[in-house]
């Protein structure tokens, strides 16, 4: 009995972690515009330039359409869908295993709003650790072409994305030479080359620049998944059976408070994991200078389009993943009836066979 019990829960924890990584793929394939256009907004006057080109939700997907095409879009796709994917894959599984064992030792309910936020906590914090590499990778590949034309000073932005010499060329008399005679090229070619490039020029620890804020980003799930816990079961039992719709407005409503009580962290994460050669010392250090070059409202800076954002990547997120990890669960309970069903029934036949010998 103990050993079917151990079976079933290790199934059921594979069955999140397949689900998760299904969720965040399709959120993933479906936000990453909202999400390269947000994170430009939120790094764009790091250097304290004012003035920033991207302005607005639409504006800044205009921008990037414009002057990098399609691509532009997609810039860092590779990373986040790996990122995402091990984010959700580990974090829905560890979340559930935390809160059996939270419970156990604790002697409290899994339904305890307390059981919700430490177990949210410590799914959050292991998972974050394992991904931070990704996001560094991330949020370069989605920036490098405002860096790279900050650093020049053109608008030429198409020719920094693609390495055309030619374009290049075309650029004003006085950005050429400030960027020197070299042509403009790309900094980071691929995920990998990122990688390699990040490592041999920065480092082994600048794959976790930003884990400070990711850190102090634990505030953001320790409110959103015990919320929504409760208004699941809050909204289930007023609406009845109705499943889908009642995801989607506990997981939009979560993320909504969520994002809006913490969404600070997010813009000093960002600038410090597209900060280069020690251009922040710290979260502090990134604090201090987002709030001279920006004021107060750097703080907020992508808020707008991270809502527009965040709140239909939650809700894809957690109605895939509700609907997979249902799925998979039915059909491994489907599979491990037959293979009961199956067993006894070959346990009982040669006990029949036993008896007949013995007669």
């Amino acid at each position: 009995m103990g050993g079917a019990v151990d079976e079933r829960s290790k199934m059921d924890f594979v069955c999140k972690a397949l689900a998760g990584t299904g969720a965040s793929f399709c959120a993933t394939v479906l936000c990453s515009p909202l999400d390269v256009a947000k994170t430009r907004i939120q790094v764009q006057t790091a250097h304290g330039v004012g003035g920033g080109k991207y302005k607005g939700i639409w504006g800044a997907l205009a921008t990037i359409l414009r002057e990098e095409g399609i691509r532009g879009w997609y810039h860092g796709f590779v990373p986040a869908v790996v990122s995402v994917g091990v984010f959700w894959s580990c974090y829905f599984p560890c979340y559930d295993f935390s809160k059996q064992r939270i419970a156990t030792y604790t002697n409290q309910p899994e339904s305890a709003p307390l059981v919700h936020i430490a177990a949210a906590a410590a799914a959050g914090l292991f998972t974050d650790v394992v991904t931070n590499p990704l996001w560094v990778v991330r949020t370069r590949l989605a920036t490098q072409a405002l860096r790279v034309a900050q650093s020049i000073g053109t608008v030429d932005v198409q020719a920094v994305v693609r390495g055309s010499k030619a374009s290049a060329a075309a650029a004003s008399a006085s950005a050429a030479a400030a960027s020197s005679s070299e042509p403009p090229r790309v900094i980071y070619r691929s995920m990998f080359h990122a990688f390699a490039k990040i490592y041999r020029e920065e480092g082994f620890f600048s794959f976790f620049k930003g884990l400070s804020a990711s850190v102090l980003g634990l505030s953001h799930i320790m409110i959103q998944f015990p919320l929504y816990e409760g208004l699941k079961t809050k909204i289930a039992n007023r609406n009845g059976d109705g499943q889908m719709m009642t995801v989607v407005l506990a997981s939009s409503l979560s993320k909504l408070v969520a994002s809006t009580i913490t969404y600070p962290h997010e813009v000093l994460r960002s600038r410090l994991q597209y900060g280069r050669h020690g251009e922040y010392s710290g979260l502090i250090d990134v604090f201090r200078k987002t709030l001279h070059n920006d004021g107060i409202g750097g703080f907020w800076l992508g808020f707008r389009i991270n809502i527009v954002r965040t709140i239909p990547q939650t809700v894809v997120t957690f109605t895939v993943y509700e609907s997979l990890s249902k799925m998979l669960q039915q059909s491994f309970t489907g599979k491990h009836k037959k293979s009961k069903a199956r067993t006894e029934g070959e346990v009982e036949s040669t006990l029949r066979r036993i008896n007949t010998s013995h007669r």
